[in-house]
């Protein structure tokens, strides 16, 4: 019973403080905030409660398994009579569309409290599997949960957050293939694909800095023995393997576009380089490995693409995974380059002006400087923690080290072209905090561990809610309110925008 209650502790810890601070700052306060996503995954669900397709609206951002998920909540909520909003229909026809509308918000915050839930107690059970130490894995996940881009998720529901879930476990679960010996490695191959494809189907940008993610996982691959085969069969794995790469072009090939199939093809081509030299580190064979990953990604493609269409009344939910640069349709597109979304001053980024591509370079960095957040905090004791003890540390772990941090800037550079965007930070900030991690399971004493954690923890904290900044902001949802303006009719064409006006003139937010 003792060791039950040691076992579970941590996830009651984590369990009652999300639990805590979600109703303690208001979990129903301004319940207009940001609207484009807290009101439009619900908005989905109600479309597919009336059988008009999820499809029919959201195609370029199908966030296929928040919006479903959300809606198995709606249906639990009307179950349980807390509501009665089903359909569209129920919603136009309410007789307060705006009480209707802060229904829905609040479930999908609701939503979002649970999904955080589930993120860090897989969080801890992985960290505890790692360090063997139920207290310091417990406060290295309030660390992680502190940080920028993970809190900024506990405060606004949106679609990255269950996306960094599934591309967490493909990796996960991409690792444990090349650490197994025997034949199911090739089962976790498959299985880490169709984790991989599931995080696209829910936010598809992350294809253009996953080789990054799948990278990663070369330092955590334990060198194997494996016996050589036999030079004929060598031979023909060689062929094999390289021609199993058209394999996996495949779809694309046949659906994309010119540039998407550029980059859908350096994509590809840079995954089965990675499964090559995993392959080598671990096996003989990396050329049947290729042939396996290839064969499984096309399967994994057409599989999903088909249950998903089947699910979405016919229509396919794959449209940006087969052209991803129709992506650039979320960015300001000006005659001198591109001006990141909702930055007017940011200035165009142009070739030929070498001055504006190096503020566009050099952009991240000084944002981060000069507006400190966990990022510059986590650079603070990587840095710290090299200049102490950077002999103490193997040439493997320097590498990966500034393997960790080229990728974060390289993600953050990406991401920059938006403006900076809060909600994708956490694509960025993961390598700085596993980096840290690596760095922390050097230290032998698990005090000091804590103590290093504990401080990291409170200087975050420290420099997001000392100053009154948009982390404190996004935690008591204070912004403004763009339900009585054009984005709801733009956004939600389901919606009565009648009853939006009529609403808006005798009750304004």
């Amino acid at each position: 019973m003792q060791k039950s209650l040691k076992t579970l502790y941590p996830y009651l810890t984590i369990y009652t403080l999300l639990v805590f601070l979600f109703y303690s700052t208001g979990f129903n306060r301004n319940w207009p905030f940001w609207a484009d996503q807290e009101l439009s995954q619900t908005y989905a669900a109600l479309l597919l409660n009336s059988g008009l397709g999820q499809g029919q609206e959201l195609l370029s951002n199908p966030g296929f398994f928040s919006i479903h998920l959300m809606q198995l909540l709606v249906n639990f909520c009307n179950y349980l009579n807390f509501y009665q909003i089903e359909t569209i229909d129920d919603l136009n026809y309410s007789p307060s569309i705006f009480k209707s509308m802060e229904y829905l918000v609040i479930t999908a915050r609701h939503f979002g409290l649970l999904t955080m839930i589930v993120f860090l107690s897989g969080l801890y059970f992985v960290t505890n599997k790692a360090m063997h130490n139920r207290f310091t894995a417990l406060l290295f996940t309030l660390l992680i949960f502190a940080s920028n881009g993970i809190f900024f998720h506990f405060t606004q529901t949106r679609t990255e957050l269950i996306t960094f879930i599934f591309l967490l476990s493909s990796i996960y679960v991409f690792t444990k293939a090349f650490n197994t010996k025997n034949n199911t490695a090739y089962l976790y191959l498959f299985f880490s694909i169709i984790l991989f494809f599931c995080a696209l189907l829910n936010k598809t940008q992350i294809i253009v800095f996953s080789p990054l993610y799948f990278a990663c996982a070369y330092f955590f691959i334990k060198p194997l023995s494996v016996q050589s085969p036999a030079p004929s069969f060598a031979i023909l794995m060689k062929v094999v393997g390289m021609m199993s790469i058209l394999v996996g072009l495949f779809p694309f090939l046949i659906k994309s576009n010119s540039s998407s199939l550029l980059l859908n093809s350096v994509v590809i081509v840079s995954l089965n380089a990675i499964v090559f030299f995993l392959s080598v580190r671990t096996t003989k064979n990396p050329y049947l490995t290729m042939a396996c990953f290839n064969t499984s990604y096309c399967i994994c493609y057409f599989g999903l693409n088909s249950l998903t269409a089947s699910m979405n009344q016919g229509i396919s939910l794959f449209g940006l995974i087969d052209n991803p640069t129709n992506m650039v349709k979320f960015l300001n597109i000006t005659q001198g380059g591109i001006l990141p979304h909702g930055d007017a001053n940011a200035g165009a980024l142009t070739l030929s002006d070498p001055i504006k591509l190096l503020q566009f370079i050099f952009r991240p960095l000084v944002k981060m400087v000069f507006k400190m957040n966990s990022a510059f905090i986590f650079l603070l004791f990587i840095g710290l923690y090299l200049y102490k003890s950077f002999r103490t540390l193997s040439r493997q772990e320097i590498y990966f080290g500034v393997f960790c941090v080229a990728s974060f800037y390289s993600i953050n550079l990406i991401n920059s072209i938006r403006g900076l965007t809060p909600y994708y930070v956490l694509f960025s900030e993961f390598f700085l905090a596993l980096y840290s991690f690596v760095l922390l399971q050097k230290i032998p004493s698990a005090r000091m561990k804590n103590r290093i954690i504990v401080l990291l923890t409170f200087l975050i904290v420290l420099i997001n809610l000392v100053p009154y900044t948009d982390y404190y902001n996004y935690l008591i949802r204070k912004g403004k309110n763009p339900f009585c303006g054009e984005e709801i009719s733009t956004l939600h064409l389901q919606i009565s925008t009648e009853r939006i006006e009529a609403a808006c003139k005798e009750t304004p937010l």
